[in-house]
């Protein structure tokens, strides 16, 4: 008999260090190690987790294997292929070490070594002038990645409860990153878009990378003589995933969460962002999906794109009726009123909150011309590449401490693996579709609105498709020469260029030094207002004891467990290669033949999990453990029911789907032949 909503969701993505603090909720769940364990950067588990910048993933072997999702690697794959090769599709499987492909300069690992408090340094004695406070914090900043960033570390510092709170926090990064196993799409997204943020699912999400270091042992670019990297722990890999009602816990790093913003934030979200972004990546998401079908040759360009369109346009399309259920909005609203009349005690903070309803204000005000500059910017990659590449040469002639933020010498080596690789994201005819919707509506803006300089260039061209016909006719940054060299040139060097997008660019000068002038000062505004909401929101202990996900490493915990989402419908905990097997036909339903022939054989072994844990975009990936730190699957999505959660945590039905480590261990060993990589993971 299925056992269905044993207990509430435990709401929290906890910092490592404030895990101590949830020790007997955590006992309350089932664990029985101790907490302040789990806490320690430098052991297991935690020592064992990474993040790959936009998913999270961990160690699960001595020699370096990291385990992952699937779809947290459908760009590797892209990269990794060879001519005629389609490794999304196909899949893949390294037999042997040499076997093992690079996944490209772009490949990363960051292992976590410490968190600093920094709020001290960060807080005291900032100005009161917008601008001057940004400035302010980004130069120190600036000056504390400098101290921070020695032996190889990669830095960050990030603030907390809307800048109540500041951490520094230093990485290891690893840049030889190989593809060691992927499964088919077939398997890895069994189901697509029909089944994303859906329960029940039977999807393979799971794939394995391996980390390399240069034969000192240090961090090294990618070259045949590196070694495999020696992770200081990594997670023991259990046989199966325990039973309903057991205890698990996700480690990751979660990416962005809205829970301390204002209910007015939240309505407006709803009622005008989230609807407007909704129509335009459904078009962005039917433009890819057109374009591939009509020449399949650009599937391989175009498809890890439109699956990423597609996850967030399901995503927000699920929070739009997610957010209608009854109760729901009351409860931010509620919680809001509380903080406002705690507010109004005391003139300082009554003075704060009269600046943050300004600050909304101002921010509505502005949403209709901001948003369709941001879709020309985002739109076009072509577009955006130029202006990185202008700002570089503008930025190079600067010493780096007065450099902006992104384009300092730490920041190089990034932005140059991008530009190797450029040319296999990028599909000019299509770029050219997407720039002519969003510059179109750009210059039906009314005037003054919009990036007035590209007004005045289209114009000058003499309209809109001349325009176009002009930027597309022959653009150099499809060749990777050609961007080498570019890169390297100076601004006046970079303003004599003939190619169009580099003319673009530096008549976009003045625009984007405008642009950030003006996103300081509201920036600093914020800074000098939004903290102090924050205080009062801790002291009268709303059950937010944890910041906002803001992609740093959290712990969220919980158990196994089904959910009833309305009244006559009940989910159990898990799903079986039976109803893999039920569901196969037409894609996105197309399971390998031989799959669907093991999976016969053996209908009751679990294939998918539901966990009542707290995440978001960014913990795909993430190491799901037992209470003794074992790996027992990998979460890779939530469900329709929980997908305000990014706002709005609803403790009776959140939850997260996990793929479950025994289904990964039946593939490896039934379908793909994966015996050394069986090997490596343990019995």
């Amino acid at each position: 008999m299925w056992l269905i909503s044993l207990a509430f969701a435990v709401e929290g993505m906890w910092l490592p260090e404030d895990l101590p603090s949830q020790a007997e909720a955590m006992r309350e769940q089932g664990f029985i190690g101790e907490a302040q364990d789990w806490a320690d950067l430098q052991q297991g588990p935690l020592s064992a987790v990474v993040s790959l910048g936009g998913c999270s993933a961990s160690f699960v072997s001595a020699e370096g294997l990291i385990a992952t999702n699937h779809h947290c690697v459908t760009g590797y794959l892209q990269q990794a292929s060879l001519a005629e090769e389609n490794l999304v599709d196909t899949g893949f499987l390294a037999n042997t070490r040499k076997e093992e492909r690079s996944v490209g300069p772009g490949g990363r690992v960051l292992i976590l070594q410490h968190s600093k408090d920094v709020t001290l340094a960060m807080t005291r004695r900032l100005p009161e002038d917008p601008l001057a406070r940004a400035e302010e914090l980004e130069r120190r900043e600036k000056d504390m990645l400098q101290r921070c960033e020695r032996d190889g570390l990669r830095c960050r510092v990030v603030g907390d409860y809307e800048g109540l709170r500041y951490r520094q926090l230093a990485w290891i990064e690893l840049r030889d990153l190989r593809l060691v196993m992927a499964p088919p799409s077939s398997v890895g997204g069994y189901g697509d878009q029909v089944d994303n943020w859906h329960w029940p699912r039977h999807s393979g999400d799971f794939a394995f990378l391996r980390a390399y270091a240069g034969p000192d042992g240090k961090p090294a670019a990618y070259a045949p003589e590196n070694q495999p990297w020696k992770p200081r722990s990594y997670l023991p890999v259990a046989t199966a995933a325990p039973g309903e009602g057991a205890f698990v816990a996700v480690l990751g790093y979660p990416g962005r969460t809205s829970r301390w913003k204002t209910s007015v934030e939240l309505d407006f979200a709803v009622g005008t962002e989230m609807p407007q972004r909704v129509t335009e990546l459904d078009h962005i998401e039917r433009t890819l999906v057109r374009r591939y079908t009509e020449n399949p040759a650009l599937k391989l360009i175009l498809s890890p794109w439109r699956s990423g369109v597609a996850n967030r346009l399901n995503k927000l399309r699920g929070i739009l009726e997610a957010i209608k259920r009854p109760g729901l909005l009351e409860v931010r609203r509620v919680m809001e009123a509380l903080v406002r009349s705690k507010m109004m005690e005391k003139p300082s903070s009554n003075v704060a909150l009269a600046n943050i309803d300004r600050l909304q204000a101002e921010a509505e005000e502005r949403w209709g011309g901001d948003f369709v500059v941001e879709m020309v910017e985002t739109g076009s990659r072509l577009f955006s590449l130029a202006n990185q590449l202008d700002e570089w040469a503008i930025q190079r002639t600067k010493v780096d401490r007065d450099r902006s933020l992104g384009f300092q010498e730490r920041d190089e080596s990034r932005f140059l693996s991008g530009l190797e690789t450029f040319s296999r994201r990028v599909a000019p005819d299509t770029d050219r579709e997407l720039l002519a919707r969003y510059l179109g509506r750009m210059m039906a803006l009314p005037e003054g609105q919009g990036i007035v300089e590209l007004r005045s260039w289209v114009v000058a061209q003499g309209g809109l498709e001349a325009a176009l016909e002009k930027l597309y006719a022959a653009p150099i940054l499809m060749e990777s020469q050609q961007r080498q060299r570019i890169h390297t040139l100076n601004p006046q060097q970079l303003s004599a260029e003939k190619d169009s997008f580099l003319q673009v660019a530096v008549a976009l000068r003045g625009w984007r030094e405008r642009s950030r002038r003006e996103e300081k000062i509201r920036a600093g505004d914020a800074h000098r207002w939004r903290p102090q909401r924050a205080a009062v929101m801790r002291q009268l202990d709303l059950g937010l004891a944890y910041p906002d996900a803001n992609g740093t490493l959290r712990v969220t915990f919980g158990r196994i467990q089904g959910y009833r989402p309305r009244d006559g419908v009940a989910y159990g905990a898990h799903t079986t290669l039976g109803g893999l097997v039920a569901k196969a036909g037409p894609p996105p339903f197309d399971a390998p033949p031989l799959l669907v022939e093991k999976a016969q054989q053996n209908p009751t072994l679990p294939v998918n999990f539901l966990s009542d844990l707290d995440i978001t975009g960014g913990n795909s990936g993430s190491a799901t453990v037992d209470t003794e730190g074992r790996l027992v699957g990998l979460a890779f999505d939530g469900t329709w029911d929980s997908i305000a959660s990014d706002w709005i945590f609803d403790a009776q039905i959140n939850r997260t789907i996990h793929v479950d480590v025994g289904y990964i261990r039946w593939y490896l060993a039934e379908v793909a032949g994966a015996q050394a990589l069986l090997a490596e993971l343990g019995p």
